[in-house]
């Protein structure tokens, strides 16, 4: 398998690592798993970790993953971070939108500090300045040089 699945030491928070070549069925596969192993436990934020994938997403598959993500009820209403590398944070941009349009709340970032602060609630403001979407939506907004 080209992803891990595991429970992070802070309560509710977990971790999905994928290394490798990432494809829409492996997305699914890891989703799928991810409910089995969370069912009945506390899922308050996802951090899903594409840093060592190696991934492209098409917008369609982009718009249907993004759907199911919000949809998926073994998902509850738990907060989901796609945890990026600064020079790939754009390709997990519309999979955000779709998500959050949907009702999910989610955000592209590229530090795991900030990453776990804001699934834990401490964080609702990136320190950083500009959301990771911001700055590549709106180049322009204090906080984004792209």
């Amino acid at each position: 398998m080209s992803f891990t699945i595991t429970p992070l030491p802070a309560p509710g928070l977990w971790h999905v690592d994928y290394a490798g070549r990432i494809t829409a069925e492996t997305r699914n596969q890891a989703l799928t798993e991810f409910v089995r192993q969370a069912k009945g436990r506390d899922v308050q934020g996802i951090v899903v970790d594409l840093r060592r994938a190696d991934m492209e997403i098409g917008i369609v598959d982009a718009y249907n993953f993004g759907a199911r993500l919000a949809a998926e009820p073994g998902l509850g209403s738990c907060r989901l971070v796609f945890l990026e590398l600064d020079r790939h944070a754009e390709r997990s941009v519309f999979l955000e939108t779709v998500a959050r349009n949907r009702g999910r709340q989610a955000r592209v970032m590229t530090s795991w500090d900030e990453a776990v602060a804001w699934l834990s609630g401490k964080s609702d403001i990136r320190p950083s300045g500009a959301s990771v979407r911001d700055r590549i939506l709106r180049p322009g907004v204090p906080g984004g040089s792209l």
